[in-house]
C-alpha cells in the first residue's frame, strides 16, 4: 500500500533505516527535493527527541503511533516559522498540495534510503606539541637577543659612568690645588 504525499509512513520509531524514511519523505513531500547533508545531521541528531516528546504528550491518541505523529507534523513544517516554513503541505503559508508544475521528486514511500556521502574528513590540525615547541624556540630567540641588547645598553652605561667618573676626578684634580691654598689662607 502506497502512502499519500503529507501522511507519515509507517515504521519502527527504533529502526535508524525508519529514521532516515521519515526524513527523506518529509523532504521531498515539503520541498520537492532530496535531504542535503545538513538536512540528515540535524533531523537524524534531534529525532530521538521529538520522538520522545509525541509519546509524552501523547500526540493525537494514546498509542506508540503518537512518537510517529508528532515527528511528521515537526518535520513537515508544523509550528516553523520564517524560513523554515516549507513551500508546500498542509504547513505551507498559504497550504497547498505541492508544487503547481508537478513533482520533481519521486514519492519516497518504502525501502532503504542512500543519504548522501559524507564530507571528506578534514585535513588533521597541526600537531600541538610541534607548534609548542616552534613557539618556545621563537621566544628564546627573542630573549636571548633581548639579553644581549641589554648586555650592550649595560656595557654603555658603565664606560658612560666610568668617563663621568674620570671627568670628575679630573676636575676635582685641577681645582684642589687651588682649594687648598683658598683654605691654607682661611686658616689662622
Amino acid at each position: 500500500m502506497s502512502r499519500a504525499r503529507f501522511t507519515a509512513p509507517i515504521g519502527d520509531v527504533a529502526d535508524p533505516a525508519f529514521t532516515d524514511l521519515l526524513i527523506a519523505a518529509a523532504k521531498s513531500d515539503t520541498a520537492d527535493v532530496v535531504p542535503t547533508a545538513v538536512d540528515w545531521a540535524y533531523w537524524r541528531g534531534i529525532m530521538p527527541v521529538l520522538f520522545a516528546r509525541g509519546l509524552e504528550v501523547h500526540y493525537g491518541g494514546d498509542d506508540p503511533g503518537a512518537a510517529i505523529r508528532y515527528a511528521w507534523d515537526r518535520l513537515i513544517g508544523w509550528q516553523a516559522g520564517g524560513d523554515d516554513v516549507p513551500p508546500y503541505g498542509p504547513y505551507a503559508n498559504p497550504p497547498n498540495v505541492g508544487p503547481a508544475g508537478g513533482w520533481t521528486t519521486p514519492l519516497v514511500d518504502v525501502g532503504p534510503i542512500d543519504p548522501p556521502v559524507a564530507p571528506p574528513v578534514p585535513p588533521p590540525a597541526p600537531d600541538v606539541v610541534t607548534l609548542v615547541l616552534t613557539t618556545l624556540a621563537r621566544l628564546e630567540d627573542k630573549v636571548d637577543a633581548l639579553m644581549v641588547q641589554q648586555n650592550q645598553n649595560t656595557e654603555g652605561i658603565h664606560l658612560h659612568i666610568n668617563q663621568v667618573v674620570e671627568d670628575l676626578e679630573q676636575t676635582v684634580a685641577n681645582y684642589l690645588p687651588l682649594l687648598e691654598a683658598l683654605v691654607g689662607k682661611l686658616r689662622p
